[in-house]
Formats: C-alpha cells, sequence, structure tokens
C-alpha cells in the first residue's frame, strides 16, 4: 500500500473541545444545585417537622400536668368545697405569710399581659425575683415567697388533697392511727376529715408499723414553737374519716439555673409541710408564656359570669374555672420566616426571630366547687 492510501483515511481525533467541556460542567453545576436545594429543603422540612413534633409534645405535657392539678384545687377529701365547711386548724402561728391552703388557689397577674396586650416576647430574658413587682394580684391574697421567674408570665399557686387517701384507724389527743395509703413522711401537712369536720395538723413524727402509721403532732420533728400548749384539740376523732396529705403547688416560667440563655420552660415548686418552697422543678421545656383567665361566679349562683386576670379575682372561692393559654416556641431559630406571626393572648404578636412557635389554650373546672 502506497503513503497516498495509508492517509486516505486520517486516525480519528480523541479528547473533547473547550466548548463541550463548559456545556458539561454548566450541567453539572446545575444539576448540583438542584440536588443542594433539594437537599436542604428536606434538611429545613426535617427540622420544622422535628420542632413541631417537639413543640407540641411539650405542650400537650404542660397541659396535662397544669389540668391535673387544677381541677382539684381545694379537694378536702369528703369534706367538700372550701368555704362550706369550717376548718379547724390545729397549726400554731409559725408558717410564713405565704401559706394560705384555705382557697384553693390563687394566682398573680404579669403586668402588662391583660387580654389583648401584645407582648414582649424574648427568647433570651432574664429571670425577676417575684417579689419585684412584676405581678399582681388581688386584694388579701397570701403573698408569694420569693424565687426567681421570667417576667411577663402568669403565676398560679394551687392547694388541695393528695389522691392518696388513708382512713382513721383510731384517734386520741395529740396522735391519730391511719392506713398508710398515702405514705406519710415527718412533717407532713395532713389534712383529717369526717364529711363533717376538718382538720389541719401537722404531722410531727410518724411512726409507721404493719400498713399503719401514727401521726403525733407533738413529736420532735416540728419547728421550734410549735405545737403551742394551747393547741386546738381534734374535731375529726371517728374511726373511718380520711386522711389526706396536703399539697401545695407554685406553676410559672422560669429557665434552667437562672440561665437567660436556657430556653423558657414550665417550673414548679411544692410547697413543704413548713409551708416553704422545696426548690424549682423543670416539667416542660419551651414553654415561652403561661397566660390564665379565671372563671368567676360574681352572682353567687354558682354559675360562671365572666372570665378575668388574677388581679381583678375579688374573692378566689369563687373562681369555678381557669382558661390556661401557653405559648410553646422551639430551642432552635431560623425555621420559620422573621415576620412569622402568632396570635396569642387575643392579639398578634410578632416575635422578631425564626423559632417556631404554636399556641395551646384549654379551660379546666374546678371538680370541687360545682357549676
Amino acid at each position: 500500500m502506497n503513503r497516498a492510501a495509508r492517509h486516505a483515511h486520517p486516525q480519528r481525533q480523541t479528547g473533547v473541545t473547550l466548548i463541550e467541556l463548559l456545556v458539561a460542567t454548566a450541567v453539572g453545576v446545575l444539576l448540583l444545585a438542584g440536588v443542594i436545594q433539594i437537599f436542604a429543603g428536606n434538611s429545613q422540612t426535617n427540622r420544622f417537622n422535628d420542632s413541631l413534633a417537639r413543640i407540641q409534645e411539650n405542650g400537650r405535657f404542660a397541659i396535662e400536668e397544669l389540668t391535673r392539678e387544677i381541677r382539684m384545687a381545694g379537694f378536702l377529701g369528703c369534706t367538700g368545697q372550701l368555704g362550706l365547711v369550717a376548718v379547724n386548724n390545729t397549726l400554731s402561728a409559725t408558717a410564713p405569710a405565704s401559706f394560705d391552703p384555705f382557697t384553693g388557689l390563687q394566682g398573680w397577674e404579669a403586668n402588662g399581659t391583660g387580654l389583648g396586650e401584645v407582648l414582649a416576647l424574648d427568647f433570651a430574658a432574664a429571670t425577676a425575683d417575684v417579689a419585684s413587682g412584676g405581678w399582681t394580684t388581688a386584694a388579701g391574697t397570701a403573698p408569694l415567697q420569693a424565687f426567681q421567674a421570667v417576667p411577663g408570665n402568669d403565676i398560679i399557686r394551687i392547694w388541695r388533697g393528695s389522691e392518696a387517701t388513708g382512713r382513721i384507724t383510731a384517734a386520741g389527743t395529740d396522735t391519730v392511727t391511719v392506713t398508710d395509703a398515702p405514705g406519710f413522711q415527718d412533717g407532713d401537712l395532713v389534712l383529717l376529715s369526717d364529711c363533717q369536720s376538718l382538720d389541719l395538723i401537722r404531722a410531727c413524727e410518724v411512726t409507721t408499723a404493719a400498713g399503719e402509721s401514727v401521726l403525733d403532732r407533738t413529736g420532735p420533728g416540728c419547728a421550734a414553737g410549735e405545737p403551742q400548749s394551747t393547741v386546738a384539740p381534734f374535731r375529726v376523732t371517728g374511726v373511718g374519716g380520711q386522711a389526706n396529705r396536703l399539697v401545695g403547688t407554685v406553676f410559672y416560667i422560669g429557665k434552667r439555673g437562672n440561665d437567660a440563655a436556657a430556653p423558657p420552660a414550665l417550673f414548679r415548686q411544692r410547697v413543704g409541710g413548713d409551708g416553704t418552697l422545696m426548690g424549682a422543678e423543670e416539667l416542660a421545656e419551651g414553654v415561652e408564656s403561661l397566660q390564665i383567665l379565671y372563671g368567676v361566679d360574681d352572682t353567687g349562683d354558682r354559675r360562671l359570669d365572666d372570665y378575668v386576670t388574677a388581679d381583678a379575682v375579688d374573692d378566689w372561692t369563687r373562681v369555678l374555672a381557669v382558661r390556661v393559654s401557653l405559648l410553646l416556641v422551639a430551642p432552635d431559630n431560623n425555621i420559620v420566616d422573621p415576620d412569622q406571626q402568632v396570635t396569642f393572648n387575643g392579639a398578634d404578636q410578632l416575635p422578631g426571630d425564626r423559632r417556631l412557635r404554636q399556641t395551646m389554650t384549654t379551660t379546666i373546672s374546678l371538680r370541687n366547687r360545682t357549676l
């Protein structure tokens, strides 16, 4: 084969041109941008759904806890409603001024948060002493003891007998023997009732044996100066009466360790046997605002006439229902648009950040006050 024949069909070139490379790169960039956009959208959707699930779970738990406690406010065993039975308080005068269990419940309205007010929502708000003047209540309400709470949120204190009930099997001058179903301990405040009368005693010393407890109000467990030598005698002495531990609980919005950077949360503090608070317990994270209205009977016919804030309640024994509103917030930011509005407390709220929020409201009827 001659040279001309060998070059009749030149060797095919390999590789791509610059134009082809640019086109391929552009297509790749478009595909990569689409993948990134899909990934970012799915990630944001997952963050939204996760935050929504968390605040719904926290909100349901907070509502359930508040409902259970508020519904039992004023429970006195078989004796009935506060205000309809004489209470024989055998305690000495050593209890603090904040100890006032004979109303069933009491509330404090955060200043500037009445129905229809735009709230100053701030995820990083610092706590303040409740004695600082940021809360108002009805005249004659026993004061709160000092503790830290997030301003702009209502506070409620509940008094009730425990669900667990012991039966009186014997009674003396200063002792009463009961079945130990409630698990009484030294220093407990105890309600003794026989469906006609009610004694409030402090179990200074509790001795338990064979499923029964002897509650001694003169034992060494009481504070100095109690009991008094003129302590009132028991009214409830009949076998078969009931014994319930007196439970006091304060609910409010606080922060873990009072750290402003911590998420707001629903807190509670139990009231001890000496009437003092026993320490903060965090119940549900992400509760940013707690607003409460009280359904009151103004005419004495045991029917609701109006819902008012705590500072407008004239007589706490006339509260028949409690309306609780919660504003829940997710701890993560950059989830929703910054101009998201939330309707809460009867007004459109504009938080100003990008955290997801949701509202929950429930109305709780007090079982121990007939509607």
